[in-house]
């Protein structure tokens, strides 16, 4: 509610200078559509956050009907609370030197500070805090539980992991072994490249590998129903292909926009950008397609049992 209230005031205020071009693709349409793909890469995780619902299943009264509910509605208020603020902050900056927003310290409280006062300024930065840190809640969340079913299953994670707290009833083992590995990898990082730009990096890899486990998991969806005669062909084969396509000219563009600075301009930073690249690649295709070979040929029993664990019944 504050970032459409903020949004409405500034457009309001901005008045005569509101325009469409936030809204339309420059006239050089291949750098435009290639700059938008690429930035797609940053902000997509900005929506994907909105299925973590589904890590939480097991806990929700009728999932089946609910599930469904509650993404939808997330993405659409997620794309209530993001769209007209991004526009905002656009016109609100003002779009003929809009090439200096993104080399500003925090073109967001500048904004808000220019059209909203210190009080504005002072409620972005308590709910920018505030959205930081139940992100970091609800990521400990969807990772704790993915862990925990993994180790439940006896995939990947050791049976350790599969630990319940006696009290909280909260995957514990699992949340405490990711924040720890994510703290290390995050601090390390940070402490070589800067904090800025070590996010940038981690983003990077991070995004690239949703939007292909996510191609993944829409290739698997079509198999799976056609296997268990379920298939339907508009929700099963045409919207995941039609979300396949997307995502693969999305990583197409990332990865041309990183091969090239790495060619052209191969400094640490850029080095790190392509390794990131090369790294996410190998973590998610070759290391998934070793993980399931390997248990589909020597333990295929884990595989027919896996997600048939009671969570009532789990060891604490």
């Amino acid at each position: 509610m504050f970032l459409v209230i903020g949004a409405a005031i500034i457009i309001l205020k901005v008045g005569p200078h509101n325009s469409i071009v936030p809204f339309t693709l420059p006239s050089n349409l291949g750098v435009g559509f290639s700059a938008i793909m690429f930035g797609a890469v940053f902000s997509i995780l900005d929506f994907t956050g909105t299925g973590i619902v589904t890590t939480v299943s097991e806990e929700i009264k009728d999932p089946k009907k609910n599930i469904g509910r509650s993404i939808l509605y997330a993405m659409i208020l997620t794309a209530i609370a993001i769209i007209p603020a991004t526009y905002a902050l656009t016109v609100g900056w003002g779009i003929n030197n809009i090439g200096s927003f993104a080399s500003a310290p925090d073109a967001g409280i500048i904004v808000f500070g220019k059209y909203l006062g210190p009080i504005g300024v002072i409620l972005l930065i308590i709910f920018t805090v505030n959205s930081y840190l139940t992100n970091g809640v609800s990521k400990a969340t969807a990772v704790g539980r993915w862990w925990y079913s993994a180790a439940s299953d006896n995939v990947i994670f050791p049976k350790s992991l599969a630990r319940v707290h006696p009290k909280y009833r909260s995957p514990y083992m699992a949340i405490i072994v990711w924040s720890l590995t994510s703290f290390v990898l995050d601090v390390l990082m940070g402490l070589y490249f800067g904090p800025k730009i070590a996010a940038f990096i981690l983003e990077a890899g991070t995004r690239i590998s949703i939007i292909i486990v996510h191609i993944m998991a829409n290739t698997s969806l079509t198999y799976y129903t056609k296997r268990i005669d379920r298939f339907e062909f508009l929700k099963h084969a045409l919207a995941p292909a039609v979300a396949t396509i997307i995502g693969l000219i999305v990583i197409y563009f990332t990865v041309s926009n990183i091969w090239a600075k790495w060619i052209t301009n191969p400094d640490p930073v850029n080095d790190a950008y392509f390794a990131s690249f090369i790294i996410t690649i190998l973590w998610v295709v070759v290391g998934g397609f070793i993980v399931t070979m390997y248990y589909s040929r020597r333990k295929p029993e884990i595989l027919k049992s896996a997600g048939e664990f009671d969570v009532e019944n789990a060891k604490v």
